[in-house]
């Protein structure tokens, strides 16, 4: 997994106060035009289509075209996740976990600039779903 360091370091001071808000908005807007161009460039190099008579050709790039609709799906999914990220910051509740109300903390942010819960909440989640799974 690939983490982008940011570019300027991040203001100390009172968590979530302007200056971090500030900061975190930068790298919000960042990821978003950089998901943007990620999703435009994938849709342009879905649309060139090959022609091939070969039939194990044909499964090949059928693979292929379902691996890049799977990417683009987490692509937009992202990006939809930092939209509401930047919904959140602009109503003041960004940064603070949706689950329990506690700050995320500015770790968590950096790795996932739209996370939407503390460590411990999220943690409780996965659990959840791994009991649900193994009782299904």
């Amino acid at each position: 997994m690939h983490v982008e360091k940011p570019a300027n370091p991040l203001p100390q001071g009172e968590y979530m106060g302007a200056e971090q808000t500030e900061f975190f908005r930068k790298l919000l807007l960042e990821k978003h035009a950089d998901l943007s161009q990620r999703i435009s460039d994938h849709v342009k190099g879905m649309q060139v289509q090959e022609r091939v008579s070969d039939d194990l050709d044909k499964a090949a790039l059928e693979y292929e075209h379902s691996v890049g609709i799977r990417l683009l799906d987490r692509l937009r999914a992202d990006l939809a996740a930092v939209t509401a990220a930047i919904k959140r910051l602009s109503a003041g509740d960004y940064g603070y976990c949706e689950s329990t109300g506690l700050e995320i903390g500015v770790d968590r942010l950096l790795l996932n600039p739209a996370a939407t819960l503390c460590f411990e909440a999220m943690q409780y989640r996965e659990l959840q779903e791994k009991h649900l799974r193994r009782s299904s």
